[in-house]
């Protein structure tokens, strides 16, 4: 009888043992949501940062996705033309769409397989709908609808 005591007491120090590493060391913890930045930060990080990707997310109707993928279009050129360089992703379904920059090829990734390759970088997502841009550490969120008209560029300013 003391033997077996023994043993069950040993596995619940273990067991309070492991849930106490775990809950420490944050495995348990869910990420908690990033913060906005301001304005100025986010200018901050455009300056300092040499790679940006700009990902796109298309909709079901054409109508929509081609507002997002001409804003997506616009932000590449306008950060290609401050010397910037800009990979650019599309996710339609559950495929995203991405061209190698060094051979130029299309390649149709898995969802986690792009998220891989694009979180890398500074990134800007383009979504459809009527919100305000949102700016984060390591993101952007420009959210576009039927009234856009503009195009989606940032210029650098001279001092």
């Amino acid at each position: 009888m003391k033997k077996e005591f023994l043993i069950f007491f040993g596995i619940l120090v273990l067991i309070g043992v492991s849930l106490y590493a775990i809950e420490s060391y944050g495995v348990l913890k869910p990420k908690p949501p990033e913060s906005e930045i301001t304005l100025d930060r986010f200018k901050e990080i455009i300056g300092k940062n040499e790679k940006f990707s700009i990902v796109m997310y298309a909709e079901q109707d054409p109508s929509k996705s081609k507002n997002v993928l001409n804003c997506g279009i616009s932000l590449s050129g306008s950060l290609a033309g401050m010397g910037k360089k800009v990979d650019n992703y599309a996710f339609e379904g559950d495929y995203c769409i991405w061209q190698d920059p060094v051979n130029l090829a299309v390649l149709n990734l898995s969802q986690s397989n792009c998220a891989d390759k694009f979180k890398q970088d500074y990134y800007f997502e383009i979504r459809y709908g009527g919100l305000p841009p949102r700016f984060y550490e390591s993101r952007a969120t420009l959210y576009i609808d039927e009234s856009f008209n503009k195009s989606c560029e940032i210029s650098r300013k001279s001092p």
